[in-house]
């Protein structure tokens, strides 16, 4: 049942839906920190093979993207409503999922990839009630430092391959 789940993830995630195309910060990465879960690079199109199973999932950032980062669903099939701003409240329970199958030392694990919402609204609307699939990422380190081989798109705020 858990490759069911692992390719599920896979075949469903596009992008995420805060991130659009922004520029990378040139600050250095910590390249010591060796990812083995959320933040591990894997190819979209291998269908997360390369995954390990505590990350079982492979988000890319850019519907053209050919590399992502491995994750794992912190909300699956849950009904939410969006703030006044359009986005979706994170509960303690969520970041534990992404806290606990992350191994970096810089960085910090969010349940912020949308990767299914029904409707299928892009952006989000405000105040509206959704069905949502999310996955883990990671946000940018303090001065912009994203672990392992990772780097920080500035204008989203996360860790990206």
């Amino acid at each position: 049942m858990r490759r069911t789940r692992s390719r599920c993830l896979a075949t469903f995630v596009v992008a995420v839906a805060a991130c659009g195309g922004g520029s990378h910060s040139s600050t250095p990465d910590a390249a010591a920190d060796t990812l083995t879960g959320l933040g591990q690079t894997c190819v979209v199109g291998m269908g997360a093979t390369d995954c390990p199973a505590t990350a079982p999932g492979c988000v890319r950032f850019s519907t053209t993207a050919t590399t992502g980062i491995c994750s794992q669903k912190c909300a699956q099939a849950e009904t939410v409503t969006t703030d006044a701003q359009g986005a979706i409240p994170v509960t303690a329970a969520q970041l534990a999922v992404c806290s606990g199958v992350f191994s970096g030392s810089v960085g910090t694990p969010a349940c912020n990839a949308v990767v299914v919402a029904t409707p299928a609204d892009n952006p989000l609307k405000p105040n509206t009630k959704y069905l949502v699939d999310i996955a883990c990422t990671i946000t940018c380190g303090t001065g912009n430092v994203c672990p392992g081989s990772l780097t920080c798109n500035t204008s989203a705020g996360t860790c990206e391959p």
